[in-house]
């Protein structure tokens, strides 16, 4: 699967899960954080898209739960946690440091 595959999968759970202006502020955070990766030599991974999602959803105050959020990308909540911390660590940040913030603050790191 390629990379194009990932920002397709995030925009569809995204627009699924809330609707098109989440699915929006999704692909933005996938894209800084594809832009990190690739700047680091470092793989994407299928289970980052239901990171996205979450870390999406906290930057926004959704309110999505992991649990939710793993229903609808297909993995355990588990998953979702752990992905959302690998991620979070790459621009050293915690779940409660980027609550609230924004799509557009997490675009400008």
């Amino acid at each position: 699967m390629n990379q194009m595959n990932y920002l397709g999968l995030v925009e569809k759970h995204a627009q699924s899960i809330k609707d098109l202006a989440f699915s929006n502020s999704c692909a933005m955070v996938f894209a800084k954080f594809e832009a990190i990766l690739k700047e680091r030599n470092l793989t994407l991974k299928p289970n980052y898209v239901s990171a996205t999602l979450y870390i999406t959803s906290l930057l926004e105050y959704k309110r999505l739960t992991q649990k939710e959020i793993g229903e609808e990308c297909g993995c355990s909540k588990r998953t979702v946690r752990g992905m959302t911390k690998e991620l979070l660590a790459m621009i050293g940040k915690t779940e409660k440091e980027i609550k609230g913030k924004g799509t557009q603050w997490m675009c400008s790191l």
